[in-house]
């Protein structure tokens, strides 16, 4: 292992001990915008604009979509934005890396293509029961 990747496996235990579930009130919004293109935003106040779930965490975990989220096929761009809702609404990257696809496959492929909603209560309750 050179130090490059150590300090990267370093930081990344770092992150983990860090990581807590989201609020339960946090929604997730994806969107997209003619300058970026597909954006997942999360709000967790309803007076204020949603700010953008960041890509990093995430890709520290598994990278399938270095380019960024994506949603409404079951693609790499989905794969990487069901990673990231499953780890911000859990706090828990082993549940995060090891349920992403099935995720993938039932809930984020069948998003619309222009926008969607969900909270991260319902991410949780999936992670529960295997149903929205």
């Amino acid at each position: 292992m050179n130090s490059a990747q150590y300090q990267q496996l370093v930081e990344t235990r770092q992150e983990r001990r860090r990581l807590k579930p989201a609020p339960d009130d946090r929604l997730y919004v994806g969107v997209r915008s003619v300058e970026e293109g597909a954006v997942l935003l999360y709000i967790d106040d309803r007076d204020l604009p949603g700010r953008k779930l960041p890509l990093l965490p995430s890709l520290r975990l598994v990278n399938h979509s270095p380019t960024g989220f994506e949603w409404g096929y079951a693609g790499s761009g989905p794969a990487q934005t069901a990673l990231a809702l499953l780890l911000d609404a859990t706090g828990d990257p082993d549940v995060a890396r090891g349920r992403h696809q099935q995720f993938k496959f039932e809930v984020v492929a069948n998003f619309g293509r222009e926008e969607w909603k969900l909270s991260a209560n319902s991410v949780r309750k999936w992670v529960n029961t295997g149903a929205l």
